[in-house]
């Protein structure tokens, strides 16, 4: 059994775009990928929410059903319903399905039928464990924050050419960024939770004995600035240690003060003065 310490889901803005999940077997943790051309075809705060809660609530929905079969054959079921939705929205508006389309990273851990503990991983979403024995181990993509990374470096450029802020050298990268998006689900480029279901069968896929675990949990890479870029604990299983000690809410806390200190981004570059953050960590009984 899971038992839930602590969570925050926190907007970056004005729409929060990341969710979390939990019960007695499973949390979860999910960052859906800002729209890049403006469009908005689903009755939310943006079609990057709409996809976000729709995945949380049927995720929650099945898992406290009882619901046996694989996660990878969960979430295919579900992105299926949720892209037959998001078409058909589209053919009543008259439009194209656009190129930005939702997506979303997500770190699930769960407790299975036979008594392990399974992690799915897609995207830069954290998923960290620590052990009985003193082990924290953690997974987070590398292709999607690789291409990422390249477009802050061009960012960071521009500042230097220009005299304009690294911030406000994200408007010039708009084509950039909207070309990596398209890389979604492609060899090469990074795999993704989105209405194909294309990303589900590369999902990161790890698993432990339950008598092997001690604690748990999941955050999104607006949380995750804890350690990049803003380098407050070494990686990422260092924030997990901290959770026993300082509240979710203290740790964002750190966060929006650093982010508060660059609100330029010239000293540590990144996408956007404040990201969406969430966050949720367990201790797993014996």
């Amino acid at each position: 059994m899971f038992l839930i310490k602590d969570h925050i889901c926190r907007a970056g803005k004005d729409i929060c775009e990341d969710a979390i999940g939990w019960g007695s077997h499973y949390l979860f943790a999910m960052d859906g990928a800002s729209g890049l051309t403006g469009t908005h075809l689903m009755d939310a705060g943006s079609d990057a929410a709409w996809f976000a809660s729709g995945i949380r609530d049927g995720l929650c929905r099945v898992l406290d059903g009882g619901d046996r079969r694989s996660t990878a054959e969960i979430l295919l079921q579900l992105t299926a319903e949720l892209r037959r939705d998001y078409e058909d929205r589209a053919a009543e508006l008259g439009t194209e399905v656009p190129p930005d389309s939702p997506s979303a990273g997500i770190a699930l851990f769960r407790e299975l039928e036979d008594g392990t503990v399974e992690f799915f991983g897609l995207g830069d979403c954290v998923g960290a464990l620590r052990t009985r024995d003193g082990r924290t181990l953690w997974s987070c993509d590398d292709a999607l924050p690789a291409l990422d990374g390249g477009v802050i470096a061009r960012m960071a450029q521009l500042h230097q050419d220009q005299g304009c802020t690294v911030l406000e050298a994200r408007r010039q990268c708009d084509a950039l960024l909207l070309r990596n998006r398209q890389l979604r689900n492609t060899r090469g480029g990074y795999w993704i939770l989105d209405p194909s279901g294309d990303g589900i069968p590369h999902a990161r896929v790890l698993r432990w004995r339950r008598e092997e675990v001690e604690s748990l949990s999941a955050f999104s890479d607006g949380f995750a600035q804890l350690s990049a870029p803003f380098r407050i604990y070494p990686d990422y299983g260092k924030i997990h240690d901290q959770m026993p000690q300082t509240s979710l809410q203290a740790l964002l806390e750190q966060v929006y003060t650093a982010q508060e200190a660059d609100p330029d981004g010239n000293c540590f570059p990144r996408l956007k003065f404040r990201d969406d953050a969430c966050a949720l960590w367990a201790q797993v009984t014996p």
